[in-house]
């Protein structure tokens, strides 16, 4: 067993704006701690490990599943929320360089925020229609931008 791999608790909160990054890593160092061991970890004793690697809140959400996986299904469907590919293009055509910030960090986040956009192959009537829904998003005036990604002329 390798002490310098094992993860410290999770404790963490659905809206933590960082939520998915911090619980997809504390998942995998997890993981890796769990691969360190000499044995081979199973059932019930892997489930035990994880309920002990959590906050008491996290924790009792897990008292329902009956093995590992569904243990780990239940915070992922919790911190890994399913992308809104159009809010998430509204955050990057309006990110702006903060004073301070460099140009390459301003580059890096802005690369960061691309990665929910679903960037693909498209055709030219495909890419017309991303012109248009990407112009509609920055030039929109509505504080409420999660319910646009309901909206099916948006969508390509």
């Amino acid at each position: 067993m390798h002490a310098d791999l094992k993860p410290e608790k999770l404790n963490l909160e659905a809206r933590t704006p960082e939520a998915k990054e911090i619980f997809k890593f504390w998942l995998r160092c997890f993981e890796a701690y769990l691969d360190s061991l000499e044995t081979p970890i199973l059932g019930p004793r892997k489930l035990r490990l994880l309920h002990a690697r959590v906050s008491h809140r996290i924790s009792a959400m897990l008292e329902k599943a009956t093995t590992y996986e569904e243990a780990v299904e239940i915070p992922r469907k919790r911190f890994v929320k399913p992308i809104n590919e159009v809010h998430a293009r509204h955050l990057l055509s309006n990110c702006r360089q903060r004073s301070g910030e460099t140009l390459d960090e301003f580059i890096e986040k802005l690369t960061a925020l691309t990665k929910d956009c679903d960037h693909q192959d498209v055709t030219g009537e495909i890419h017309m229609k991303l012109h248009i829904r990407d112009a509609f998003v920055s030039g929109i005036r509505s504080t409420y931008i999660p319910v646009l990604g309901q909206c099916h002329h948006l969508r390509p």
